[in-house]
């Protein structure tokens, strides 16, 4: 992986006494190895220090160290670097603020904008003749070359930056410079030639002590030897990379994302693939930490690699469709068309300079001839432009004549149009004044709607809050179902889905937890009326009359909803889908019985459905002549530990995504699949960001409601 040499300062300890030394470090650079600095301090060095050079060379430092971190904090701060040192007109750190703004955007992928500051960083230094400052440029372009593809560019300031470091014997420069070649030949699947540039910067780095490069070099290393299939080898360097950083209290993600990845290599073909997700999973947050691209798109077809080993080809194909969307956002045309056109600029630039200089010798020799010309028909020029303006002062005395003429003829056609005008105004004026009053009306009408809205919104919530106190306290729930949760979503601000829960406990001391999910008809107002009813109801026929049967309670609820909505004598089509589980931990047992309901469970990891009857609740367009319901009692061994879903079809009835279409039940299904085996409160949140995302700007279509179980 390419670690770019963006910076003039390197990480490095900072107290306020060592902060006097930064600006000698502009010739000097303070060594790579040094422990990163702390970002607060140096925000409060920042925030608190009058030296201007001080608060720049703070600045400085304070890029570097979000630049890995948070990329988005790098490049506002190196905005306010260059506005301050443009301010001061200081032409070292303007160069180091366009070097700073390069390396950010470069790390968040946007190569344009990176050459851009790269090359203007360039010409600063070019002009001030500042070679410090010319080999941290000289990487820059090299490595946003790289990325373009340009080899001959890029090979061509890498060698400039290794010769600039052997000349001057700069150990971090060499070993940068080094390393990025080394890791420029793997890409090119040259891995046994990048060795020997490895292997010479990483003996530097040590013999040198500079503990960040040495990382970076075992990396890099590690990278090599994976490609050559040595992963014994691989493997040990990227562990003792790994260690050597905890060890040296570097902090930096864009070293544990080479990590993740190098390693999650090695273990793909060691057929490790869970440890393998997960490294990297760790570098895919790290990467949306940092907001890098470059790094986001190399964890996307490591991932890619790793499902293909696997031979699940479905998340293969989309990781490979992740890789090249994330690629084409860095390499679109339009930035590859930006690049050539920055970097042929800069070399017209440069041309153009070399010809002035050419030519201002040429400039001088003329300038006196023409100065003597311009005197010469300085004298003819000023007396025809005399005769001009004499001529200019006739014709505007005539003109003025006509002009004084049309004015007096419209002075009079004005006064008539004055006089239409003001039976015009008084008009618009009577027009205004019967507006005005109907305004007043609706304003009050509208008041006293507004009024009747906050009375009804005010008594809605206080009957939510009535509804709110029925449901049963999850943590009863989880009294006897440990594993358990409840995700409820009204539509409006109370519901026509509940729960409902209970505990019966028969002459033999065995208990029976007695769980229903009740979906009734409507949502807001009425739903909620029918909830009271379908609850009082539940009560009734369990705690009351000691059924607990499934089947048995649904034909009971049945019999009594059409009898309290009179539904023999009334065209009423109200009613309720209801399913309804019996829970026997001792007997290790579930009963099921569902109007209009299905019980989804997960066994052994395979996913299985019981159908409830297609019958609901007072439902009177399938009733038989008797108009009796009958229910069926399904029977489910927990000798297995067992993981079940109860659900309304709120969820799946939702509208959103991309193509703004229902979520539908074979969706919500495969969704429950994939996330059966995780945490139940982890489910929960899984199913509460998947509705969110899923939503988007849609509106909830109908109240939402889903409990999970796990027995083991």
């Amino acid at each position: 992986m390419k670690r770019p040499y963006w910076t003039l300062f390197s990480s490095c300890k900072l107290s306020l006494s060592l902060l006097l030394l930064l600006i000698g470090s502009l010739i000097r650079p303070l060594p790579l190895s040094s422990q990163s600095l702390s970002i607060d301090s140096l925000i409060y060095v920042y925030e608190n220090e009058a030296n201007d050079s001080l608060r720049l060379a703070t600045l400085n430092l304070l890029i570097y160290e979000y630049t890995d971190v948070e990329t988005p904090k790098a490049v506002e701060y190196g905005h306010i670097m260059l506005a301050e040192a443009i301010s001061l007109n200081d032409s070292l750190w303007i160069g180091y603020a366009y070097n700073r703004l390069a390396a950010a955007y470069h790390s968040l992928g946007r190569l344009s904008e990176a050459l851009d500051y790269g090359l203007k960083g360039l010409k600063v230094f070019e002009a001030i003749q500042f070679q410090r400052g010319l080999d941290n440029i000289y990487n820059s372009l090299a490595v946003v070359y790289d990325e373009q593809g340009d080899d001959e560019k890029s090979l061509y300031y890498y060698q400039k930056n290794l010769e600039f470091g052997r000349r001057n014997n700069l150990p971090g420069s060499i070993v940068n410079a080094l390393g990025n070649i080394g890791d420029f030949l793997i890409r090119r699947d040259e891995p046994e030639k990048a060795l020997k540039y490895l292997i010479e910067a990483e003996l530097i780095a040590g013999g040198n002590d500079l503990h960040y490069e040495q990382v970076v070099c075992l990396n890099n290393l590690a990278l090599a030897y994976e490609a050559l299939k040595e992963d014994d080898k691989a493997l040990k360097l990227i562990e003792s990379s790994a260690e050597k950083r905890i060890e040296w209290g570097f902090k930096d993600l864009a070293l544990e994302v080479e990590y993740d990845i190098t390693k999650a290599k090695i273990l793909t073909r060691r057929g490790q693939y869970k440890e393998a997700l997960r490294l990297l999973k760790h570098g895919q947050e790290a990467c949306e930490i940092m907001h890098s691209l470059y790094y986001l798109k190399w964890v996307y077809e490591t991932y890619a690699e790793v499902y293909a080993q696997m031979g699940d080809y479905k998340n293969a194909y989309q990781y490979h469709q992740r890789y090249f969307t994330t690629h084409d956002s860095m390499y679109d045309a339009e930035s590859a068309q930006k690049i050539s056109q920055l970097q042929q600029q800069f070399d017209s630039e440069k041309q153009q300079a070399q010809i002035d200089l050419l030519n201002k010798d040429k400039l001088l020799k003329e300038e006196e001839l023409s100065r003597q010309r311009a005197i010469r028909n300085g004298f003819v020029i000023s007396s025809f432009f005399f005769l001009i303006m004499v001529l200019i002062l006739v014709r505007n005395n005539q003109i003025k004549q006509k002009v004084n003429k049309l004015l007096y003829a419209q002075r009079n056609e004005m006064g008539a149009q004055r006089d239409k005008l003001q039976t015009l105004i008084d008009e618009v004026n009577k027009q205004k004044e019967e507006i005005e009053l109907q305004r007043d009306r609706v304003s009050l009408q509208s008041d006293i709607i507004e009024r009747k809205n906050i009375d009804i919104t005010a008594s809605i919530s206080y009957a939510q809050r009535i509804q709110s106190a029925l449901l049963p306290e999850i943590n009863v729930i989880n009294w006897y179902l440990p594993q358990a949760f409840v995700f409820l979503k009204p539509r409006d601000i109370v519901s026509g889905d509940f729960y409902w829960f209970q505990v019966k406990t028969l002459e033999d001391g065995s208990e029976k937890l007695i769980l229903a999910i009740v979906d009734c008809t409507g949502h807001g107002v009425p739903g909620a009326f029918m909830s009271l009813i379908a609850n009082s109801l539940l009560n009734r026929i369990v705690t009351d009359r000691n059924i607990i049967e499934p089947s048995a309670i649904l034909e009971q609820m049945d019999k009594e909803v059409r009898l309290a909505l009179k539904q023999d004598h009334f065209d009423n089509r109200d009613g309720m889908e209801i399913g309804i589980c019996l829970i026997d931990k001792k007997a290790k047992e579930m009963r099921f019985a569902g109007a209009r309901h299905n019980l989804l469970f997960f066994q052994n990891g395979e996913a299985r459905t019981i159908r409830g009857d297609r019958q609901s609740i007072g439902d009177m367009l399938k009733q038989n002549e008797t108009h009796q319901h009958t229910f069926t009692t399904h029977y489910l061994s927990l000798e297995k530990p067992c993981t079940f879903y109860l659900y309304t079809d709120g969820f799946q009835d939702q509208f959103g995504g991309a193509n703004k279409r229902k979520f539908m039940a074979p969706h919500f299904k495969q969704m429950l699949t994939r996330i059966h085996a995780q945490p139940l409160s982890v489910q929960k949140n899984l199913l509460e960001t998947t509705l969110k995302e899923w939503m988007g700007d849609e509106a909830q279509v109908d109240d939402i409601l889903v409990f999970g179980a796990k027995i083991e």
